[in-house]
């Protein structure tokens, strides 16, 4: 799915410009391979049957998408969409779950593709096969947005004064944490299948573990089977510091005080910066929405963040 028969124009495909037609082929190549697999999941999971229902569904949508786009006459279009209510209507509940789910997953490897495709998986330094930057590579985006916010405020017009209020402030929802670590290896995989020169062994390792990881997220419950515990929720909003913001931080702050040198003029180092990212949290402290935060639980989420 993913390997290169020509290394050449895999290169110029992942060096393209943006305005480059060339630039988005990665992309497509990416979702189309990773619905491929899911398909295959569908199929090894729960039966052909499945996987036909939802190709046939998501051509209807797609068809009816066309004609919304090139058609202006009311009505044009509205057999198609009450071809695929019909379809969903005689689903029983079984169906309907598994219909769902396979969608909410295909639209999760889609985010994910273009994720990569934005953080541009072919940085020079990955030409050759070196290692990722980051392992997780939200700092990109995230730096990359303080960065450009910086150069269009100067270019209209905004003073120095300005600087301070330059930095976008992301924010993430919290996921379930199973989910969040399979969507992260198949982030992983899609980033190595940017670095040339890409092998055809090396390829198809890739897809394997991306297929392996698409069949567990298959097979994970969306939702906890058992409540979990104000320290079990306290603990899970703590873990994305290990996973990502300790190594997060440093990287954003160095990007933008570079960006403050090259705009302003002003020399500045990453650690002269005021406090730009705030992190706050209502885990262990919610006492309105929750009856068992309790006190103590207050002083819990306390010293489990001070540490």
């Amino acid at each position: 799915m993913w390997k290169a028969d020509n290394q050449k124009d895999r290169l110029a495909e992942l060096t393209a410009q943006s305005d480059d037609s060339a630039k988005d082929r990665s992309l497509r190549r990416d979702v189309r391979s990773l619905g491929a697999l899911l398909g295959r999941v569908l199929v090894e999971q729960v039966g052909p049957e499945l996987f036909n229902t939802v190709e046939e569904l998501r051509r209807l949508m797609i068809r009816h998408r066309e004609r919304v786009a090139h058609s202006s006459a009311a009505g044009a279009h509205g057999e198609l969409m009450a071809s695929a209510q019909a379809m969903i209507s005689r689903m029983d509940v079984d169906r309907a779950y598994h219909v769902t789910k396979a969608f909410a997953i295909y639209f999760e490897l889609t985010n994910l593709a273009e994720t990569n495709h934005r953080n541009g998986g072919a940085a020079p330094g990955n030409w050759i096969g070196n290692p990722p930057r980051c392992r997780d590579r939200s700092w990109n985006i995230a730096a990359h947005e303080a960065s450009r916010h910086v150069r269009r405020s100067r270019a209209g017009g905004a003073s120095p004064g300005y600087r301070d209020s330059c930095i976008h402030r992301p924010s993430h929802e919290v996921a379930r944490q199973t989910v969040l670590l399979k969507r992260r290896r198949i982030a992983e995989q899609l980033e190595r299948l940017d670095r040339l020169p890409l092998t055809p062994g090396e390829a198809l390792r890739c897809e394997q573990i991306i297929h392996a990881e698409i069949t567990a997220l298959w097979q994970s419950d969306e939702v906890r089977q058992t409540k979990p515990t104000v320290d079990d929720e306290i603990r899970m909003g703590l873990r994305y510091f290990r996973l990502s913001l300790f190594e997060t931080l440093p990287r954003i702050y160095s990007e933008v005080a570079e960006s403050i040198r090259d705009v302003y003029g002003d020399v500045l180092e990453a650690g002269e910066l005021p406090n730009l990212v705030n992190f706050g949290s209502w885990i262990g402290g919610d006492r309105d929405g929750n009856p068992l935060v309790k006190p103590e639980c207050v002083k819990d989420a306390l010293e489990l963040a001070r540490r």
